[in-house]
């Protein structure tokens, strides 16, 4: 065999090897990528993830390059300058080697509405104000076309008129037989339970609140450990009691009052099971999230 034809045999030779063995090494690239990123559809973009061509490296295949084939070193970096770092890129399924693949800027939603703090106390002038603490949607953007409402008209408190929460307040009291009017929260005693404060054989929730300023929503609330320990109930605006774990319904809404027996009167100790019976009352500003109340705690036990 002639040394030319040696030669051209022993290149082609050369050639094969090295394409199939760089072929073999950009799949196992690949094949790496998708192990570190196996939610991405970034992968679908095979070899030119890190390559403009065999064997040529892009912006993110030199920096994987640089990081001794380390993905995550690079995450935070844009190395294709298209203003979305690699991660960004990967998680949008994009392609972090190429500027003109990038994930596509959301629509800005404009703002329509305000949230506000609570109401302050009515003033003598006649009028209570509060604050925006965001505008609505979340992530908006602008000004909302309508004015915020800051101030409002209301009652001043006259004499014996609870005031409004202007934080959240728990108060707990021993039982007693019958519920006490407070002009302030604390002197109140919103939660009777009848005889058995005393020792009775009877039963009777009365819940009874005086005149507060504003309107307000009400819920009650009953724990009994030794019966159902899993579960806080209340009272929802049918009457029925409903675990906590399915919402927190009112019982009354949009009142300045009560005065109510949600279970009826003189219910005999001897129909219910011996135990600690905890009652919850809490008055919050009508249609608020609850930011500010107050909440009375009692209970009763039955022998």
């Amino acid at each position: 065999m002639s040394s030319r034809k040696l030669l051209v045999i022993l290149l082609a030779m050369v050639f094969i090897i090295g394409a199939v063995g760089s072929a073999r090494a950009s799949s196992d690239y690949v094949g790496d990528f998708t192990t570190a990123y196996p939610g991405s559809a970034t992968s679908s973009f095979s070899c030119s993830i890190c390559h403009t061509s065999e064997p040529t490296r892009n912006p993110y295949g030199a920096a994987w390059r640089s990081a001794n084939y380390n993905f995550t070193t690079i995450e935070s970096q844009d190395s294709d300058g298209d203003g979305a770092t690699n991660i960004v890129e990967i998680n949008a399924g994009t392609n972090p080697g190429s500027a003109t693949s990038k994930p596509t800027t959301p629509t800005p939603v404009a703002c329509t509405d305000y949230t506000y703090s609570a109401w302050s106390a009515c003033g003598a002038n006649g009028q209570q104000s509060r604050t925006v603490t965001a505008n609505t949607p979340s992530g908006c953007t602008g000004t909302p076309s309508t004015f915020a409402v800051l101030t409002q008209a209301c009652t001043p408190m006259s004499s014996g008129m609870m005031p409004m929460p202007t934080s959240q307040m728990m108060f707990l009291y021993d039982p007693t037989t019958d519920p006490v009017i407070g002009s302030a929260p604390e002197d109140s005693i919103p939660m009777g339970v009848g005889s058995v404060a005393v020792g009775g054989g009877m039963l009777t929730i009365h819940a009874e609140i005086g005149q507060f300023q504003m309107p307000m929503d009400i819920y009650f609330a009953l724990y009994a450990p030794l019966v159902d320990p899993f579960n806080i109930y209340l009272i929802n605006q049918a009457g029925d009691l409903q675990p906590v774990s399915m919402g927190m319904s009112p019982w009354i809404t949009d009142v300045t009052s009560i005065d109510e027996m949600p279970f009826g009167a003189d219910i005999p100790t001897s129909m219910l099971p011996e135990g600690t019976y905890y009652l919850g009352l809490m008055a919050t500003p009508a249609g608020s999230n609850m930011e500010t109340y107050y909440f009375w705690v009692t209970n009763f036990i039955i022998q």
